[in-house]
């Protein structure tokens, strides 16, 4: 029997890269979308499209152009649509800047044009300030839509400007520009950290959420949230270490440079951009005790992001943490799940109605519904570390919690997986049974 769960531990991990990144959003339409439009080209924070269907939404939106010469919207749908499918960015934001050229008013063509300045080729804004300026003028355009306050954020960031960057954190919120499966996952995050802790983020996802919770509603000001792909870019590293005091910095301004500068030199080398770099050194402060506050990775994160940080890292909840004393071997890396600190978070700290919502867009909202994949994977880890145990009822209560998380999203290869492996470890048990011949 233990030599089936060792062979489950190492397998069972595949399910927590469900979510590895995919960002979130709200639920609401572009306000100059209308009746007759193709379908509207959501962001990534919203729904994953492959690369066929984006062409395919590009060729819908270039038939609608041709009909309609003049609309704005159409230029942006375009644009966007062959952004995601992979087309070049000067391409792209050829059609953004017809866009602003049409309408210099259309909150949709406005945000195109602010937001290029964030992403590759030649942004139609001559810098981060009048970026900025372009994404108010989207605001004032369109007051309840909150897409733009996604853009503006980083924005405020690179300028330096704290106090308007968390308002537009707010203004997500009040909004509804991040869901409540969303904003519970983020809650959960934050309610499960240590005091003190560092959470390194990989996306949208798992980053605007809790940001947002620690301005509006003042939870867990205690902690540091350290966004991946903002650490790359030298003003925002430089706005979020601000807010570590002065005399409590896991890498003081010097070391970072020399970070950035082994960055410059090795890239081409060892492929590790700067913000891995950071996380690895803090990881690895954090495991032999030189940083004695916590440190923790969200779930999100890839693992081939991760694998630079050969600290041991158990996971409690829904976040990695970084331990200082290993209990396998290697001392390296997955150290799989602390049992009893992840029992306790499900069972009375976290926020899980939401991630079964009836009410809520499920369908126009894949990334989303991808997202909660990171409870079943938890449930699925826990079950195998009790099963480990000894404890057989924490074993069927974890799998039988993760199996209808899986079903209500009608993710038949997870609850194939999950009921085969069940069903292996507990083939006289009549509830796994069931779940085996449903699947």
């Amino acid at each position: 029997m233990i030599g089936i769960i060792r062979r489950l531990v190492a397998t069972a991990f595949l399910l927590v890269a469900f979510s590895a990144a995919t960002p979130l959003t709200g639920t609401a339409a572009a306000p100059s979308l209308l009746p007759g439009m193709p379908e509207e080209i959501v962001s990534r924070r919203n729904s994953w499209l492959d690369k066929e269907d984006c062409e395919a939404l590009a060729r819908q939106w270039r038939e609608y152009l041709d009909e309609h010469p003049e609309s704005a919207m159409a230029e942006v749908q375009l644009g966007r649509a062959l952004r995601y499918a992979g087309h070049d960015a000067d391409e792209v934001n050829v059609h953004f800047a017809r866009a602003l050229k049409l309408d210099s008013d259309s909150p949709e063509a406005l945000l195109a044009a602010a937001d290029s300045y964030l992403g590759p080729g030649k942004a139609l804004a001559n810098d981060a300030r009048a970026a900025y300026e372009l994404g108010l003028r989207a605001v004032a355009a369109a007051p309840r839509w909150p897409e733009p306050h996604f853009v503006l954020w980083p924005l405020a960031l690179r300028l330096g400007d704290r106090e308007a960057a968390d308002e537009h954190l707010a203004a997500l919120v009040h909004k509804g520009g991040i869901p409540a499966p969303v904003l519970d996952y983020c809650y959960n995050m934050l309610v499960g950290a240590a005091p003190d802790a560092i959470i390194f983020t990989n996306g949208d996802n798992d980053t605007y959420g809790c940001l947002a919770l620690q301005v509006v509603h003042e939870l867990r000001r205690d902690l540091h949230v350290l966004n991946l792909s903002l650490l790359n870019l030298a003003e925002a590293e430089q706005v979020m270490f601000d807010a570590f005091a002065a005399d409590a910095i896991p890498l003081s301004a010097a070391e970072r440079i020399e970070l950035r500068e082994d960055f410059l030199r090795n890239y081409v080398r060892d492929g590790e951009i700067f913000s891995v770099k950071v996380m690895k050194t803090v990881a690895a402060r954090a495991a032999d005790g030189s940083w004695p506050d916590p440190v923790y990775m969200a779930l999100t994160i890839p693992p081939a992001t991760l694998e630079p940080c050969t600290a041991a890292r158990r996971i409690e909840g829904v976040l990695w943490r970084v331990i200082p004393a290993p209990e396998k071997p290697s001392g390296e890396g997955d150290q799989g799940v602390d049992l009893p600190r992840s029992q306790e978070l499900f069972a009375t700290s976290y926020r899980l109605d939401s991630a079964t919502d009836l009410a809520f867009a499920w369908e126009r909202n894949g990334s989303v519904r991808h997202m909660m994949g990171n409870y079943e994977a938890v449930y699925f880890r826990m079950a195998i570390a009790a099963a480990e145990a000894g404890d057989t009822s924490a074993m069927r209560a974890a799998f039988a919690a993760g199996l209808r998380l899986a079903a209500f999203h009608a993710k038949e290869e997870t609850i194939a997986t999950m009921a085969g492996y069940w069903l292996e470890l507990d083939p006289d048990h009549e509830e796994a049974r069931r779940w085996a011949e449903r699947s």
